[in-house]
């Protein structure tokens, strides 16, 4: 573990016992997987978004997405090459594009991305309906949100959330009042994806 983290971990401690122990195991657990590459899992997301119109119309104009959650930085390079401008966030930030947040309070204004691609992170989040309010947050109006998740799974302190079906990812959405239409959603034996239209009431 870096001294970085291991000064968030004291920093929460000071602040908040209970947010500590979450920060101390999604660092135990994601750190060390930092210099795994995320680009297949990245380019297989990008396979099924580019065969929706929303998503190519999207690419057309240089929308803005936010990576939330990645790995790395492959997963941004692989938006990228997507034609996006592309920021990141991570609570454990591995290179200098990546900007260090937690999904529950993301430090970007309201209204700032076209696009949340957010795969394999809200499983981790603290409080899901907070996280979902966040990412519904910063979207634009009608926005479009990329979420995937591990489907099934035993549930841990790092993996706090279980996910077996694509309702399991709109019903936080729709609990911090956002109105979802599912434009994209596939319950695979080892994951669930969908591409959501999302729209802040």
């Amino acid at each position: 573990m870096t001294a970085k983290s291991v000064w968030a971990v004291g920093a929460a401690l000071l602040r908040d016992p209970a947010h500590a122990r979450y920060v101390w195991a999604q660092a135990r657990h994601s750190v060390p997987k930092r210099g795994k590459p995320s680009r297949l899992r990245a380019e297989s997301a990008l396979a099924v978004l580019m065969r929706h119109p929303e998503v190519l119309w999207l690419v057309c104009f240089g929308a803005r997405v936010l990576c939330i959650g990645p790995r790395n930085i492959d997963e941004l390079e692989a938006l990228d090459r997507a034609g996006w401008r592309v920021d990141g966030v991570d609570l454990f930030p591995s290179h200098p594009r990546i900007r260090r947040g937690d999904i529950g309070a993301l430090p970007y204004p309201a209204g700032s991305y076209d696009l949340i691609y957010c795969a394999h992170c809200l499983e981790h989040s603290r409080d899901v309906v907070q996280a979902a309010g966040e990412i519904a947050r910063v979207l634009v109006p009608s926005g479009l949100i990329w979420l995937a998740v591990p489907r099934g799974g035993e549930q841990s302190a790092h993996d706090i959330h279980r996910f077996d079906r694509v309702a399991d990812l709109t019903d936080p959405l729709r609990a911090a009042g956002a109105r979802v239409d599912v434009l994209i959603g596939e319950e695979l034996e080892r994951e669930v994806r969908a591409l959501l239209r999302v729209r802040v009431r």
